[in-house]
């Protein structure tokens, strides 16, 4: 390999900064996918499963009772890292917010009987964090 090609190579994989450390490895890691399936009846509440619905009926396909680093998210949207989570009392929402930001998730936190009376109102705040027009990431060979 030349040395042209060499630089190149590395300038890829790392990064340089004026801070310690000083050289960095990014963090390169593939889209996740997941395999699409109706999981409405997994749903355990009404507002649950009405927010379910209404994601499917715009193509976005939730998954329900996703768990990551032991915080169970009640809807999930795993390509665009957005945790739908239903307000509760006692839920601690900074340390949830804390852990996934870490994990590079967005959070949303519903109240249920406000989205039984008002349908629209988180579906607008998924819309500004999941955007409607996708990549498409099927293969061709």
């Amino acid at each position: 390999m030349g040395d042209k090609m060499m630089v190149k190579y590395f300038k890829k994989w790392l990064r340089l900064s004026k801070r310690f450390p000083f050289v960095h490895v990014r963090n390169r890691t593939r889209a996740s996918l997941i395999v699409v399936e109706d999981l409405s009846q997994t749903c355990d509440t009404p507002a649950e499963k009405f927010l379910y619905e209404q994601l499917q009926a715009n193509l976005y396909y939730p998954t329900p009772h996703y768990w990551i680093n032991g915080v169970r998210i009640n809807l999930a949207l795993v390509p665009f890292k957005l945790a739908l989570i239903e307000t509760s009392p006692g839920i601690d929402e900074k340390r949830i917010v804390r852990l996934l930001k870490k994990q590079r998730w967005r959070v949303v936190f519903y109240d249920a009987k406000l989205l039984l009376q008002n349908e629209h109102i988180y579906f607008e705040q998924v819309l500004q964090y999941a955007p409607t027009h996708a990549k498409n990431v099927s293969t061709s060979i």
